[in-house]
């Protein structure tokens, strides 16, 4: 998008603002329908509402007939706002308040996926007080512990029961003792966040199927749906590893960014290998169930934009820094130790110049990026930080400035708000 017009939006809707291209949202619906459009049975894609749950965009989701994956009331009630009925939604939280599985069995959601067994024995009295019968799924957790965040404590095996230990069979045992109740339709892993790998989608596919084996063969109960999770990564982002992280501190010393590869990935490939794994599992076992993924970032994460305005340039001992007015506030999961996207300026000087790039917040902290070459900046240029779709706009805060508009570009081309930029009304009514 040339520099005049995105001018031309700030000027309409606010400077910074999200940009959100929805030709780019149904591109990525359409590679997961292409990569199981073969699979025997029935596949069914979910959008994994937390990652963005703007109503706009659920509107998008659902005029495509993806249905709508929630982790909470919030994702709940968004859904419902954006047109979805009950049958095109389901609920598999970490934590369901009382309140928040009342509303979805009300609304008659798909599908009720159970964390553990204290939360199989709440629901269970919900039915009985309400007289009602639902179809409920097992989540067990991931039993692979890997990456990064593996060496800093930070695992999946907190999400979903855990089949090694029993507990799964547990809560089957309990959802089979009570079938007044419940209809035991499915079982539900998800392997992680932002894979490049089918490794990870067979080793939880494999989870599902012990598990469904158990059930059948103690049970008589033939599983029907078999959710396999989200969390396939995109091509246009790199997440650190720790070799990335030696490296980069010791690029910052001698004032240099590293560069990488963010296209390497063959999302399509990978997508296509589960697909193929799946039909090969289920063709042996002359079983044909329903299979479904509820993919977020690789929905929206690189359908979104951020533009933010060159409010101040200053030349300090460390170099050259452009202050934006779009901080780790907008962006907070976009940090010097998290990820590396593109970062492009918008005018089109023919010169170029080093600089380090830091948002308007005052802490030491609101960094988006150092050393980077940019076309030479003027004070009131626009920068764009690509592929920021997934997490960014539901994990912002006002921490001193309002947060922004979001911009829609629709399939014809006309541009249109689908969040407007907060007030500060807005926030002091909280408060007052």
């Amino acid at each position: 998008m040339r520099h005049n017009k995105v001018k031309d939006l700030a000027k309409q809707f606010g400077s910074p603002f999200f940009l959100l291209n929805e030709k780019k949202i149904e591109k990525n619906i359409q590679t997961f329908r292409n990569c199981f459009k073969n699979y025997t049975g029935k596949f069914t894609l979910g959008y994994s509402t937390k990652t963005n749950p703007s109503i706009g965009i659920l509107k998008i989701m659902k005029k495509n007939n993806v249905i709508s994956e929630c982790a909470s009331y919030l994702d709940l009630a968004s859904s419902i706002k954006a047109g979805y009925s009950g049958e095109e939604m389901v609920y598999a939280g970490l934590h369901k308040s009382i309140e928040s599985l009342e509303y979805s069995i009300d609304k008659g959601v798909k599908i009720i996926n159970i964390e553990s067994l204290f939360e199989a024995k709440n629901l269970y009295e919900i039915l009985k007080r309400k007289n009602k019968k639902i179809k409920v799924g097992i989540r067990i957790s991931f039993p692979a512990a890997s990456g990064i965040k593996s060496l800093l404590g930070v695992t999946y095996d907190r999400f979903g029961a855990s089949f090694e230990s029993g507990e799964a069979k547990k809560i089957a045992d309990f959802i089979a003792c009570n079938d007044q109740y419940f209809d035991l339709h499915g079982v539900h892993c998800h392997p992680g966040s932002n894979i490049k790998t089918s490794k990870k989608y067979k080793v939880a596919i494999d989870e599902l199927i012990k598990l469904a084996d158990y059930i059948e063969s103690k049970h008589n109960i033939k599983i029907k749906l078999f959710n396999i999770g989200g969390g396939v990564g995109i091509s246009e982002v790199h997440f650190y590893s720790l070799f990335d992280l030696m490296i980069n501190t010791l690029a910052r010393i001698f004032k240099k960014r590293v560069h990488y590869n963010v296209k390497k990935f063959d999302q399509k490939k990978m997508i296509q290998e589960i697909a193929n794994y799946i039909e090969l599992k289920f063709k042996k076992r002359n079983n044909d169930p329903e299979i479904m993924m509820e993919p977020g970032r690789a929905l929206i994460g690189n359908a979104i934009d951020l533009k933010a305005k060159v409010v101040n340039i200053k030349k300090t001992n460390s170099g050259n820094w452009l202050i934006i007015d779009a901080g780790t506030n907008l962006l907070p999961i976009l940090t010097l130790f998290t990820e590396y996207r593109t970062i492009n300026s918008l005018n089109e000087s023919f010169k170029t110049k080093k600089y380090s790039i830091a948002g308007p917040l005052l802490y030491s902290s609101d960094v988006i990026a150092t050393n980077i070459i940019l076309n030479e900046q003027e004070i009131g240029d626009f920068i764009n930080i690509s592929d920021v779709g997934a997490y960014f706009n539901s994990q912002s805060s006002h921490f001193l400035f309002a947060r922004c508009a979001t911009v829609l570009e629709d399939i014809k081309g006309n541009f249109s708000t689908i969040e407007r930029k907060e007030e500060f009304e807005d926030i002091i009514k909280r408060s007052s």
